[in-house]
């Protein structure tokens, strides 16, 4: 990785994580009614970077590997399932320690809603591009010039 991958990487898992964390405490102020100590909840905070270093992880894979789409869509799956089992659910799990039955539950629920909305993605994605070379105008290579 070059440094200015590298950059890239840490600059958009910055972004993300800045984002989220201002989101997570607007919604903490409004369901507690007010910033109160116990609001914050130190280890999701902390847990929240690697979350979002794995996003920006995958979405720098999404935009920049050089494959098929059916793989850069997996590499962005795999690593957003990682990032939230990680980030998210490890935080949640260490605090209520939830039940097998319950974790399998939550995990399949939410990676499933991320399968939905990454296969409307490659949908609109596609239709899109499609589109676009169809609107192209047709240019001869064989023509003399």
């Amino acid at each position: 990785m070059n440094k200015k991958t590298a950059l890239r990487l840490m600059s958009e898992a910055c972004t993300y994580y800045t984002a989220i964390c201002v989101v997570f405490i607007l919604i903490q102020a409004i369901i507690r009614g007010s910033f109160t100590n116990d609001a914050i909840n130190c280890l999701q905070f902390i847990m929240f970077l690697p979350f979002t270093l794995f996003v920006a992880l995958g979405n720098l894979l999404y935009r920049h590997f050089k494959a098929s789409s059916s793989k850069r869509y997996i590499s962005h799956f795999l690593c957003s399932s990682a990032g939230f089992l990680i980030g998210i659910y490890m935080p949640y799990a260490v605090l209520s320690k939830p039940s097998g039955s319950n974790s399998f539950i939550v995990i399949t629920l939410c990676l499933s809603l991320y399968a939905v909305a990454l296969i409307i993605h490659a949908i609109v994605t596609s239709k899109r591009d499609k589109k676009k070379k169809e609107e192209a105008p047709y240019v001869s290579q064989f023509k003399k010039k």
